[in-house]
Formats: C-alpha cells, sequence, structure tokens
C-alpha cells in the first residue's frame, strides 16, 4: 500500500525542494492538540471556587478571599514553589502543603471534638482504643466531607470544631514561616513581618477551601502517610 504523504514545494533561487509530511502524523498533531485545548477549556471552566468569605457557625469571618488571594501573592513572590508543593504542583523538598495542612488540620479538629483540645498528635490518634479512634476518625471524615459551601452567597462556612482547628494550624505555620523548620526546609527569616507570614497559611488554607467542594477529604490516616507529616 502505497503512503499517503502531504507534500510541500518550495522554489528558492530556481531550485525546489520537496518536503513530505505522513497524513497519519498530522492527524495525530491536530488529534492531540484538540484534546489538550478542550481540556484546558474545560480544567478552566470546572475549577473550584475561591471561596468569597470563609466563616464559623456564628458567621464570623475567618477567611475573605481578598486574604486567600494574598496569601498567593506572598507565597509566589517568596518563592513558595521552590520549596513546597500546592495539589503536587511546585518543588519538592518539603511536604506538600496541602497535604500537610490537611493533615494537621484533621487531627487538630478530632482533638476538640475528642477533649475540646487542638493540640492533638498522631501519636495520641494511635493511643486510642480501636473503638474510640475508629469513631472518632468517622466523625471527622463527616466533617470534612460535607460539603458547606453555599454558591449563591459564596461562603464556606466550618463547623466549630473545624475553626478551633483551623486556629491552631494558623498559629503553627506562622510559628514555622517566622522561625524555620526544619522539617518543612523553611529557613530561619524567609519572614521577618508579621503580617505577611500571616497570609501564607491563609493562602495554603484557602485553597483547601475549593478542595473541600470537589473532593471527598480524609484529613487524617490510621496510620502516618509520610514521616514528614507529624
Amino acid at each position: 500500500m502505497a503512503n499517503l504523504t502531504l507534500d510541500r514545494v518550495t522554489t528558492t533561487g530556481g531550485s525546489s525542494r520537496q518536503f513530505s509530511l505522513p497524513t497519519w502524523l498530522v492527524l495525530i498533531c491536530i488529534v492531540t492538540f484538540t484534546v489538550l485545548i478542550s481540556a484546558g477549556a474545560a480544567i478552566y471552566k470546572n475549577a473550584p471556587p475561591i471561596p468569597a468569605t470563609i466563616v464559623s457557625p456564628q458567621q464570623e469571618m475567618i477567611l475573605s478571599q481578598a486574604e486567600i488571594q494574598q496569601g498567593q501573592e506572598t507565597y509566589l513572590a517568596r518563592g513558595g514553589q521552590h520549596i513546597g508543593s500546592v495539589w503536587g504542583h511546585g518543588s519538592y523538598l518539603a511536604p506538600d502543603w496541602t497535604a500537610d495542612v490537611l493533615h494537621r488540620w484533621g487531627l487538630a479538629t478530632a482533638g476538640v471534638i475528642y477533649n475540646s483540645n487542638p493540640v492533638f498528635t498522631q501519636e495520641d490518634l494511635e493511643s486510642l482504643p480501636d473503638i474510640d479512634r475508629a469513631t472518632l476518625q468517622i466523625q471527622v471524615e463527616k466533617q470534612f466531607k460535607t460539603n458547606r459551601y453555599d454558591p449563591e452567597t459564596k461562603a464556606l462556612t466550618l463547623t466549630e470544631a473545624q475553626t478551633i482547628g483551623l486556629q491552631k494550624v494558623f498559629e503553627d505555620y506562622q510559628t514555622w514561616l517566622s522561625q524555620g523548620s526544619v522539617v518543612h526546609s523553611i529557613p530561619s527569616g524567609w519572614f521577618t513581618d508579621i503580617p505577611k507570614s500571616t497570609t501564607l497559611p491563609h493562602s495554603l488554607l484557602g485553597r483547601l477551601g475549593q478542595l473541600q467542594q470537589i473532593v471527598p477529604m480524609r484529613p487524617f490516616p490510621i496510620r502516618r502517610i509520610s514521616p514528614m507529616m507529624i
């Protein structure tokens, strides 16, 4: 069978040169770029929203969209993507920020539910009797899997336990960002101004506010998922 080709003839200075390109290669290129462009458009159209507000059950403001966006700008301006990753995008010197924050937030929420104390570690969880541990994990998963985002007001409402747990994560990250953390590969003095060290956790946690709308969240495992995340 003859090989079908697309031919192009060019003439330069009286001489001609013929280029042949297989038809199947042209078709592959067309299909590939069509799929890539279509997928990109779908991702852009269906991207999870940035909540206008993240509020407590009492409707107290926890985060605003402006704070989340300011945190994103600070994160990029300070080269955060060269230290850790968000949703797997970025460097791998530090834990994935999304996974780390979600893990810590889940544990803090578990502590609030279990004994009204957000200071709750993986060791505390694993030391519980099997029945208590399983019950607690189900309670925390229910809190995080329930979609509390209102598309009309664009507000994300957290539970009381989530609100208290989130404050604990804020405090921990603010300390690491200002004083440094070996586990997180954060150098000492990376942030010397308190306002900016506060906005970065807003960005990371704000992205979790988006994440909550599209996937079931599993805040913490029975076993550690990474030694760097405890």
